[in-house]
């Protein structure tokens, strides 16, 4: 589900805002890293209408501050705190200030303290003395200059008793500590901050629980947990610092809902077929179909439109996460013989709000045939969509999702957040397009139905993030190789959990379609019999260090994938990139054997781990991510092909700047063509 809001109280109290404006509970029983939730992890709706507010935040024991657009503050208060609808004043909130919509930040301090950043950077003091909805505030009202150059942050969030946390725009996180909290400045260490963590920018929310606990939520929705265990600006977090995941489906939505919303089908299309568009608005709005292609000049190239449609809103039925939305056709496309295949959208905008985006593959016309085959992720895209409710990692996950409704976080626009979805997929494919390489697309849906002339592709390339797959495509690929193809496997987290496709393509099983069970026993290397990617891919997918970037090492230098370069054994490549820093990192694939015995059901989690790669794999390079990194590696196969992967989702983003990178995928792709 996505959130407009996510704020949390001191007894490990999450409340969250959704779209609807529906304020929902959620509690962490554990606060130590265990997920254990209440209701079992089920939110709890407790108010609804808080979607008006432009900001709501805890100020602790079960207080609640928000802010309305015109810039007055009001008081609720939470007297059950259980998931059960408690509220003082019958839920009517209390109107205790105004000229609140002059801030750029405000969050709470507890006990009655808010804190302030000015349009200057000025932090200020303010503290509500009543603290039960009544107009009474310290120093009349008038806020108290405190610091300055508090404009600097990406995030700011209290920990409770004078502690502050701030992420820097480089992600750094700092410490600082307001010893007085009584509106005079005196500062712990002289109010400079101490850094206390680094990568801290890579999360979409940050929120403190008390205690030393931070919640951090991820671009693709994931709830972590960590504890600043000496909360004084010395560098001591509970797990050595490294983020326990709680649970998904955190998904943050867009400060601003779109103009219009919609969905397509078919995904894909070549030269004479038509797809036909739902779109649900409120207001007129307008279509320009984009040939996307991010770059300079923006997200992509425009190929018609725009073109007016009046718009109108549809209904949505009890459960479009698992029957589709059900909309009338909106527009339709056919798709002219002169467009080039790639990912295209439909851009929705006007009507107010953000821009719309509906994407879609065009593929190449029957018998033309380029060079490099590219697949589209739509079966992941579709798991971690939550609209309508559900996705594969909402409480509870949705065990059928359809295709045939809206995926919000499907944009080509760079938000400034990592990002594992088309966004990131368009980094890999763009490159290629701009090194000349002829590059045909087609979605992963297609690769599972089978695609005619397979074999002719010289190299097949799998970006980004291809988690779900289906046992068939699978098979087409063991198939593929055994001709004599090739693979480039350009992401981390790839081929892991087998997924179902209804007779109509429009919709995944997941879970064996009961949400009841544990999804370990749909990875590949649980079946029976396992089909783990290492053997195929070189690499596996392993939990135990998510969300950590760092550059490769080299490690086989002497390997022809590095001809050219003038790189040697333990030189450092990829130490930057544009999704999330080094480009190990997110989720990360390793060569490392799995030696779990026949018929358990392994985790994936450190050496409860199942899978060899073939003979002949040689480890090229390995992230240098605390405890592991990614493994690139590379064999041929008997067939005269070759396997190349690099495992880890960060890897597009640093690709499109690290020349060392470019180059050694020039290598193994010149040589796939070649062949």
């Amino acid at each position: 589900m996505s959130f407009r809001f996510i704020t949390a109280d001191n007894q490990g109290e999450i409340y969250a805002v959704d779209p609807g404006g529906n304020m929902i509970f959620y509690q962490d029983l554990a606060r130590d890293g265990t997920p254990r939730w209440a209701n079992g992890g089920i939110g709890q709706v407790i108010g609804q209408g808080w979607a008006d507010f432009a900001n709501v935040f805890c100020g602790g024991d079960g207080r609640f501050y928000a802010i309305a657009p015109g810039g007055d503050l009001f008081f609720f208060r939470d007297l059950a705190r259980d998931g059960t609808e408690n509220w003082a004043n019958g839920g009517v909130g209390a109107r205790i200030g105004d000229g609140w919509d002059a801030f750029t930040t405000v969050f709470s301090g507890g006990d009655g303290v808010i804190y302030a950043v000015n349009g200057a950077g000025e932090l200020l003091f303010f503290r509500d003395l009543a603290r039960d909805g009544t107009d009474d505030w310290a120093n009349g009202g008038a806020g108290q200059v405190i610091g300055d150059g508090w404009n600097d942050f990406r995030s700011i969030v209290s920990g409770g008793d004078g502690v502050i946390y701030a992420v820097t725009i480089d992600g750094d996180l700092l410490f600082f500590k307001d010893l007085a909290r009584d509106g005079t400045a005196n500062w712990a260490n002289g109010g400079v901050g101490a850094k206390i963590g680094d990568g801290w920018g890579n999360f979409a929310v940050v929120v403190a629980g008390g205690d030393g606990i931070l919640y951090a939520v991820t671009p693709d929705g994931f709830l972590l947990f960590y504890q600043d265990l000496a909360r004084d600006g010395t560098e001591d977090w509970a797990f050595n610092g490294v983020a326990v995941t709680l649970g998904g489906g955190w998904l943050p939505g867009p400060a601003t809902a779109a103009a219009a919303e919609g969905y397509c089908w078919p995904l894909s299309a070549a030269a004479g077929d038509t797809i036909q568009f739902m779109v649900s608005a409120e207001s007129p709005y307008n279509v320009t179909y984009l040939r996307l292609h991010p770059g300079d000049d923006g997200i992509g190239m425009p190929f018609g439109g725009p073109n007016p449609h009046p718009g109108g809103v549809q209904g949505v039925p009890v459960e479009p996460w698992r029957d589709g939305c059900g909309w009338n056709t909106s527009f339709a496309l056919t798709v002219a013989a002169d467009w080039v295949s790639g990912f295209y959208a439909a851009q929705l905008s006007g009507g107010g709000g953000d821009d719309g985006y509906i994407v879609f593959v065009v593929k190449p016309p029957d018998g033309v045939r380029g060079d490099i085959a590219v697949l589209a992720n739509t079966i992941t895209w579709n798991a971690y969509n939550d609209w309508g409710g559900r996705s594969k990692y909402t409480a509870p996950p949705g065990p059928v999702l359809s295709y045939l409704r809206p995926n919000p976080a499907l944009t080509p626009v760079d938000r400034g957040q990592i990002d594992h979805l088309a966004r990131a997929d368009l980094w890999i494919l763009s490159w290629l397009e701009d090194e000349g390489y002829a590059v045909d697309c087609w979605a992963d849906t297609d690769f599972h139905k089978g695609i005619a002339g397979l074999d002719g592709y010289k190299a097949l390339v799998l970006s980004t993030h291809p988690e779900y797959w289906t046992s068939e495509m699978m098979d087409r690929l063991e198939a593929y190789l055994a001709g004599g193809g090739s693979v480039l496997y350009l992401g981390g987290n790839g081929l892991f959990e087998q997924v179902v496709f209804d007779e109509a393509g429009a919709s995944l099983t997941l879970l064996n379609g009961d949400e009841t069970l544990l999804r370990d026993i749909n990875y590949f290397r649980n079946l029976d019999p396992p089909r783990p990617e290492r053997a195929i891919l070189g690499v596996g997918y392993r939990y135990d260090n998510f969300l950590t970037f760092a550059p490769y090492e080299i490690r086989a230098g002497a390997h022809r994938f590095f001809a050219g370069t003038g790189l040697s054994n333990g030189d450092l490549v990829g130490a930057t990139g544009l999704n999330g820093g080094g480009a190990s990192g997110w989720e990360m694939d390793t060569a490392m054997e799995g030696t779990a015995p026949p018929g358990k059901v392994v985790s994936a989690n450190g050496a409860d781990d199942r899978g060899s790669p073939p003979p002949g794999t040689v480890v090229l390079a390995r992230g240098t991510n605390p405890g592991f990194g990614a493994d690139m590696t590379a064999y041929d196969t008997a067939a005269g092909g070759v396997v190349f992967s690099v495992g880890s989702i960060a890897f597009g983003g640093s690709l499109v700047g690290d020349d060392n990178l470019k180059a050694i995928l020039r290598n193994v792709l010149n040589e796939c063509i070649a062949r």
